[in-house]
């Protein structure tokens, strides 16, 4: 029996969507030159156009089998004269594959000679960077065995490593991610983005709202720029008051302390966390709680002015190993300070403020930038330095005007 082009197109395209394959033997059996045609593309145009309606055209049955996961469907298309490299509105089959999460078809295709990452393609159109974008992690450990320098080869001067990280970072796959980093990718590193703008892979995963990669991340030590923290803060205030403990005074000072320590106190160790900055919504509804703060091996510039405004029972501080040139000065007088701890940083000048707290026992300003106190002006606050029991400011040319 004679079938149309078009009856024939939409009963083999039907039979590739679901997956059966003996149909689409048997209408190659029985209608082998058209099947054939149809398979490798070749019904002349226009008629295509008018005739052959739907989101498949002729010579896309194997896209409808990849994006569909019909595996054997997929080698039978091939066998037929189906072309595995054929370009489509939906890609290529392999990119297909790959968007789709099907390692088995992605194996088949390579089996059946096709470039699992072709060199004429952008990174950002090749199927390894789908797999990045859609989680499918089995395909990229593939891709990557059949083609080792996929993660070093650049882009712009850019690493497609990092360009993969950041896909894998703006979709939230965790699991991508930790595999891309323990392949050495850089955290850190600037990424070319296909507009032509730069970012890094920590913006792409706080778009990406997934927090525990946001925990991974921190545990690996990633930067944080302050351009981040403020565009993102949300996405970083669990992890950060999940490093809240609670607070238990150094014995040797308590006998200088002349109040109680605050009820279910609070200490912050928020050390050695790559932090350029941080934001007062970190410290959340527990202000009134924080006792201490350890922010020391940073690299912070500068902290919100209202730091010590917002901590009125804060009494142990240490910002060492900075980069502050200077310190807030709002409320700083009182606060329950009694220890302040801001070695190797790049202060040039300290707030007047911090004499006249009554409770400072403890300063430390060893190497910074300190050249001037104009302590004279003011006796109360001469006495209150004289008061200090420990203050080390070795490492600076500093004069003490009295």
């Amino acid at each position: 029996m004679e079938v149309s082009a078009a009856e024939l197109h939409k009963d083999l395209l039907q039979s590739c969507i679901e997956g059966d394959l003996n149909h689409v033997l048997q209408l190659a059996y029985y209608h082998t030159e058209l099947t054939q045609s149809l398979i490798h593309g070749d019904v002349p145009f226009p008629s295509k156009d008018k005739e052959f309606t739907g989101d498949f055209q002729p010579g896309e049955y194997i896209h409808a089998a990849c994006m569909l996961g019909h595996y054997e469907l997929v080698a039978q298309l091939i066998n037929l004269g189906a072309d595995p490299c054929v370009q489509s509105r939906f890609g290529t089959p392999l990119e297909i594959a790959c968007k789709n999460n099907h390692l088995s078809i992605v194996r088949q295709l390579h089996t059946s000679g096709v470039d699992v990452h072709p060199k004429d393609k952008e990174i950002w159109d090749s199927g390894i960077y789908a797999a990045c974008k859609n989680g499918g992690l089995d395909i990229i450990q593939y891709i990557i065995s059949a083609n080792p320098d996929i993660l070093t080869h650049k882009t712009e001067g850019f690493p497609d490593g990092c360009i993969l990280l950041y896909a894998a970072c703006e979709m939230g796959h965790l699991g991508v991610v930790k595999f891309l980093v323990e392949k050495g990718i850089d955290i850190n590193a600037l990424v070319f983005k296909r507009d032509g703008s730069l970012s890094i892979p920590l913006d792409a995963a706080c778009m990406s709202g997934n927090y525990e990669l946001i925990n991974y991340l921190l545990l690996k030590n990633i930067e944080l720029p302050r351009t981040t923290i403020d565009q993102y803060p949300h996405m970083f205030r669990p992890a950060f008051e999940s490093m809240m403990k609670r607070y238990h005074r150094p014995y040797s000072l308590r006998a200088e302390r002349p109040f109680d320590a605050v009820k279910n106190s609070l200490c912050i160790y928020w050390g050695e966390k790559n932090l350029r900055g941080i934001h007062e919504s970190w410290l959340g509804s527990h202000v009134s709680m924080i006792s201490s703060i350890d922010l020391h091996g940073n690299k912070i510039t500068e902290l919100p002015a209202c730091f010590f405004e917002m901590l009125p029972n804060l009494e142990d501080v240490d910002l060492s190993v900075n980069l502050l040139t200077t310190l807030p000065h709002r409320k700083l007088e009182e606060c329950r300070l009694s220890r302040l701890l801001a070695s190797k940083n790049n202060l040039h000048t300290l707030p007047l403020t911090l004499f006249q707290n009554p409770y400072i026992f403890t300063l430390d300003f060893y190497k910074n930038k300190l050249k001037y106190l104009p302590l004279k002006e003011n006796k109360e606050i001469l006495m209150r330095v004289l008061m200090v029991k420990i203050m080390k400011h070795f490492g600076n040319v500093l004069i003490l005007d009295f």
